[in-house]
């Protein structure tokens, strides 16, 4: 082996046993530090919630007319899918006649509102809702769901004997 290699060989080994001592220097003050509550896994906060993005899921409904009834009515059941609580969240129920292709009412469901209990976070809350019109039984139903304006869901009204 010519000495130009052995001598380059031999600065290669300084410098990697120097980056060592460092790479190891720095392992040592990391596991030497007390474990901070910023550090802890559990207490780490999920970052913002999008504002353009809906921060529930809707996890089931059931939406029905009943036989010798005049207003549909219904229930679905929501979900906190934004991983920090909710403070004001509100749901427009739109009743929808496909027969007439009109607006048959509205209602406005307040999930969470700044004077009332928080929607925490990863929770599911049933909402209950009626037509607060009356609907001819033999068209054809639908209930649409809207958040600030954006439609979320179309949901049929089943007509139950």
């Amino acid at each position: 082996m010519s000495a130009i290699k052995k001598a380059d060989q031999d600065k290669d080994l300084v410098v990697f046993d120097q980056m060592l001592a460092e790479v190891t220097k720095k392992d040592e003050e990391v596991k030497d530090e007390p474990a901070s509550d910023d550090t802890a896994g559990n207490t780490a906060e999920p970052p913002p919630w999008p504002t353009g993005k809906p921060p529930i899921v809707l996890n089931s409904s059931r939406i029905w007319l009943a036989r010798g009834s005049l207003t549909p009515e219904g229930e679905i059941q929501i979900k906190n899918i934004t991983g920090r609580p909710v403070n004001d969240l509100n749901l427009t129920v739109v009743f929808y006649d496909h027969t007439t292709k009109t607006r048959n009412g509205t209602v406005t469901l307040p999930v969470a509102t700044p004077t009332s209990p928080a929607f925490e976070a990863n929770a599911a809350r049933s909402l209950y809702f009626s037509c607060p019109n009356i609907v001819k039984s033999d068209h054809q139903l639908a209930v649409l769901i809207l958040w600030k304006g954006r439609f979320l869901r179309e949901l049929p009204v089943v007509k139950v004997n």
